[in-house]
């Protein structure tokens, strides 16, 4: 490979990646990850606590919690996937984006439910 067609697709990446974090990408990702981190945490405490030595309520704020954190990253997160699910859904089209939307959904609806 050429020197020329290596810095090529060297820039090439740079510029994607720029892409990728000037859209807010990289953020909606790193809230993510944050959120996915402090319920892993807490649902550490509530498993660890089910020996009988955590009392219910406090499993219950922990759990409480967990959701609190969740639903505004879930929301945050999952804008890029929601926009163009409804997006594919107003011109008459789905694409991979609705089923993702779909599963996120449900899926947080369900945990959430049984909390």
């Amino acid at each position: 490979m050429s020197h020329s067609s290596s810095s090529g697709h060297a820039q090439s990446c740079m510029r994607a990646c720029w892409r990728w974090f000037h859209t807010g990408l990289v953020k909606r990702l790193a809230v993510a990850g944050f959120a996915a981190a402090n319920i892993m945490l807490l649902s550490v405490a509530v498993w660890a606590g089910r020996t009988g030595e955590m009392d219910a309520s406090l499993q219950t704020l922990m759990h409480w919690l967990s959701a609190a954190i969740a639903v505004p990253a879930v929301a945050y997160a999952g804008v890029p996937f929601f926009s163009s699910a409804l997006g594919a859904l107003k011109n008459g089209r789905v694409n991979m984006d609705v089923p993702i939307s779909l599963g996120v959904l449900l899926r947080s609806q369900r945990t959430h439910g049984s909390t």
